[in-house]
């Protein structure tokens, strides 16, 4: 089941599409709205640059299957809809996955940042420090 719902986000984004493993996607309750696992992929499309742009300085940047996602479906003042997302590369395991995963450091571990699911861009992206 997993694996056809990759492949039909592929399909759907197209064949230079990165397909999204939506199991490292994990939605934190207390959103506005849900977004579709169809868009997860749609969003790593944008998200992984802006984050390797961002943490130039912040140090290695790992492997980007080894992030898990945790994100809400919220809405501005205004009413438009964006994805927050929260991310970090060490083992879902270690967390409660229910609450937000919160690191002051880590470098380029651990990463929030805004997607907007109309204009398809990601934004306000904050990559955590160096201690």
């Amino acid at each position: 089941m997993l694996r056809t719902a990759t492949l039909i986000a592929a399909v759907l984004l197209g064949s230079g599409a990165l397909a999204a493993d939506s199991s490292r996607w994990v939605e934190v309750s207390g959103g506005a709205w849900t977004p579709q696992s169809v868009l997860f992929a749609e969003i790593e499309n944008a998200l992984r640059p802006a984050v390797t742009a961002a943490a130039k300085d912040r140090g290695r940047m790992p492997d980007w299957k080894s992030y898990t996602f945790q994100y809400q479906g919220l809405r501005t003042r205004l009413g438009h809809q964006y994805v927050y997302i929260n991310a970090f590369c060490d083992d879902p395991r270690h967390h409660s996955l229910a609450e937000w995963v919160e690191v002051r450091d880590g470098g380029a571990c651990f990463f929030r940042a805004k997607y907007d699911p109309v204009s398809k861009q990601v934004y306000d992206v904050y990559v955590n420090g160096v201690a």
